[in-house]
Formats: C-alpha cells, sequence, structure tokens
C-alpha cells in the first residue's frame, strides 16, 4: 500500500462492504464541537462555585488523580458522590449543549459538502441494497451530529424514541425497519410493493444531551422539565454502573454489542477506545476476521493493539500536518496528504 492510488484503491473497496460505523470525539473536535481537554477545564472552573466543602474535597482528590493519569483513566480511579457525579453531568452537559446549538444554528446554511460526515453517509447509505439500506451508527458522544448529519441528507435516523413533543423510548422501535409502497409493473399490470425505507440506526450508549428521565420513565425533548435528570454518563469509574442500571443506555449497548457482532466490516472514526463492554465485543469481531478501518488524528494505545494484534485492520493517523501514517498487512509507510482527516478522506476516497 506504500503508493497512494493503491491505497486509494483498498479504501473504496473497504466502504462498499457496508461497515458498522463508530464515532468518537474526534468527529465532535472537528465540527468545533468540545472535546475532553475543553470540558475538563470547563468543569476545573465551574465547580468549585457549585460544590459544598465536602464535594469540593472529592473534587480535589478527582484533580489529583486526573493529573497523574489523565482526564478519564483519573476520573475512574474514584468513586464520588451521586450529588458530585450530577453535577459533572449537567455542566457537561452545559457546555457541549451550548456548542451543540451553535452548530445548529447554522445547520440550515450548511450544504453536504460543508459536512464531510453527512456526505460519508450518504456516500454508504446510497450504495446499499435496496431490500436491505439500513445502516447502524454507534457513538458516545452526547452531541447530535450524526443526527444533524441526517437531517441534511434526508435520511430518517432512529434512536427508538416516539412521539412528538415529549418523545418517549419504545424498544421495538429501535429494532424495526421502515417500510414503504411503491408501485410496480408486471406484464404492464400494476402491483403494489414495499420497500425498506433507507435508514441510519443511531446507538447512543452513553446517552444524550436531550435524553431525561422523570421517575422510571425515559423520554426525548428538546427542553428539560422540572424534577427530570439527564440520561448522560460522563468519564469515570461511574459511567459503567450507570449505563448497566439505566435501561435506554444498556439497551442501546446490547444492540450496539448486536451490530458490532454481526457486522461485515467497522468503520472507526476518531474514537479513542475507553468503552470496555464495546471493545470487548469489537475485538472479538475482529480477531474472526471481520475488516476494520481506523481514522483518527492520533491512534490511542487501544487502537494500536488492535493494529498490531490484526494485520487486516487499516489504520490512519497524523503524520506532521500534511501527511498520513498508514498502517496496513503487518507494514506501515507514509502519504504526503492527509488522509487521515474525514474531509480529505471525503474528497479523495469519494469524490
Amino acid at each position: 500500500m506504500n503508493d497512494i492510488e493503491d491505497g486509494l484503491l483498498l479504501l473504496q473497496q473497504f466502504l462498499k462492504k457496508k461497515p458498522t460505523i463508530i464515532v468518537g470525539s474526534g468527529l465532535s473536535l472537528s465540527m468545533g464541537l468540545p472535546g475532553m481537554w475543553e470540558l475538563l477545564s470547563y468543569l476545573i472552573e465551574k465547580i468549585p462555585f457549585d460544590c459544598t466543602s465536602q464535594e469540593l474535597e472529592e473534587w480535589e482528590t478527582c484533580l489529583t488523580y486526573i493529573d497523574e493519569f489523565g482526564f478519564e483513566e483519573g476520573l475512574g480511579k474514584v468513586t464520588v458522590s451521586d450529588e458530585l457525579l450530577k453535577k459533572i453531568v449537567d455542566i457537561s452537559a452545559e457546555l457541549v449543549g451550548n456548542k451543540d446549538i451553535e452548530f445548529s444554528s447554522k445547520l440550515n446554511q450548511f450544504q453536504i459538502s460543508d459536512f464531510p460526515f453527512a456526505r460519508l453517509l450518504l456516500h454508504i447509505i446510497q450504495s446499499l441494497h435496496p431490500l436491505n439500506p439500513i445502516l447502524h451508527v454507534i457513538t458516545p458522544n452526547y452531541d447530535h451530529l450524526v443526527e444533524y448529519a441526517c437531517d441534511l441528507i434526508d435520511v430518517n435516523c432512529v434512536t427508538g424514541f416516539q412521539g412528538s413533543h415529549l418523545m418517549k423510548f419504545n424498544a421495538d422501535k429501535l429494532k424495526e425497519d421502515l417500510f414503504r409502497s411503491e408501485t410496480m409493473y408486471e406484464k404492464g399490470r400494476p402491483k403494489k410493493d414495499f420497500r425498506k425505507v433507507p435508514t441510519i440506526k443511531l446507538l447512543k450508549p452513553h446517552g444524550s444531551l436531550n435524553w431525561y428521565k422523570f421517575g422510571e420513565t425515559t423520554f426525548q425533548s428538546q427542553r428539560m422539565f422540572a424534577g427530570c435528570t439527564r440520561v448522560m454518563i460522563t468519564p469515570g469509574s461511574s459511567k459503567y454502573k450507570a449505563s448497566l442500571t439505566d435501561a435506554v443506555m444498556n439497551y442501546h449497548r446490547e444492540v450496539a454489542n448486536e451490530c458490532i457482532a454481526n457486522s461485515d466490516a467497522v468503520l472507526i472514526l476518531g474514537y479513542g477506545f475507553n468503552d470496555i463492554h464495546l471493545q470487548t465485543v469489537l475485538y472479538d469481531r475482529i480477531k474472526s476476521g471481520t475488516d476494520c478501518l481506523i481514522l483518527t488524528k492520533s491512534l490511542s494505545e487501544g487502537a494500536k493493539k488492535l493494529v498490531l494484534d490484526f494485520k487486516h485492520v487499516i489504520a490512519l493517523e497524523e503524520n506532521g500536518h500534511l501527511g498520513t501514517q498508514w498502517y496496513f498487512d503487518g507494514k506501515s509507510g507514509t502519504w504526503d496528504e492527509p488522509l487521515w482527516d474525514l474531509g480529505h478522506f471525503v474528497k479523495k476516497v469519494i469524490g
């Protein structure tokens, strides 16, 4: 794959395999939404103004571990009170939500060419067999970039919620397919037929900005009602417990794992491999021979392990500001073009 033309051919062939897509925080960063370090800075700024002395002591302990081990691993070594955890969730939602609203306010001005991820989704959806035009996207992100991309390309996005203003979760809706009637002609005679509607089934095992819980009911809404709590999990040791005990996040995680386990190929965009549930299933699937393509600015330790363990994994990361470091078939090399960047990838591979 030393020749970039050979590389482009390999990448084009990969996209034809109907990959399940895993979207990490790298996509959010590329579109101007906050990443982990911006989130940490915001928490450091905001938390001291809204904490009891006991919560502040807990937070100082968190910061000690974060300084030593990094944001996610550091938080993972600390068990915080429910009160402090709620503040972390609410402040995280405030930062990400403000940026998300700012992004959405410009959406009506966007062309598909302005949003590389939308262009990628459209290309893959259009290449799917008409009898099964269903694409699965999995993301631990809270923001709505995937939903916005679906709106931009006029493709249904299903998360399992139904309703209008106050949407309730219905697990069956996440697995059901949508159909439309079409008039076919057989020997000149009209005949009704039903075809699946192209759909993106979006799985958010860490929750979402517009998911809330009131009592035992989880719903989706554009506003938060009094007495509700957010259905979101933050980095740290509490996130696995929360994702397992919340019915909606747990169901999304289960379906995400099923999708990965049944995938013919997996496309991973800007994902840091920090979710033990997804990683275990993903690792097992790739071990069975499933093709995998990773695009990221910098390979995490988890991604490097996949690349080293399995020669059929293709990985592209930044090599200088204008180049790409590639890994495939036990080899590595460089290209002068930034194919690790989704925008450039879409231009060169899709056209």
